[in-house]
């Protein structure tokens, strides 16, 4: 597991786990599927991030402020997506992270199969 000290992953952790997160999580997922089938090798996770945004605004309308996306989540998204749904691992362009960070967002996601 990754050093607690790493507060953006803890709270990425902690956000992934709410119905929030999930829905995130889920149509980004959905998105950067359709982008690779349709033949990109790779594309903007943080593009991706804006068009979920996007269509939760639509949905919700300019009341619904309590629902969040921290850009500084991108990152950690990209790569769980790339694991979860064997995207290649340069598909979302990523800065080099601690090694036990990618490697607890790949436990998790196998170990949640």
């Amino acid at each position: 597991m990754p050093k607690k000290n790493d507060k953006w992953l803890d709270r990425y952790i902690d956000w992934r786990e709410t119905s929030n997160g999930e829905e995130v999580f889920t149509e980004a997922c959905l998105i950067a599927l359709s982008m690779a089938s349709r033949g990109f090798k790779h594309y903007s996770m943080q593009g991706i991030v804006y068009v979920v945004r996007y269509h939760r605004h639509l949905k919700s309308g300019p009341s619904d402020d309590g629902w969040k996306v921290n850009n500084n989540y991108t990152s950690y998204l990209a790569r769980e997506i790339m694991t979860a749904k064997d995207l290649p691992e340069n598909f979302f362009e990523t800065r080099e992270q601690l090694e036990a960070q990618v490697d607890f967002l790949r436990k998790r996601h196998y170990d949640s199969l």
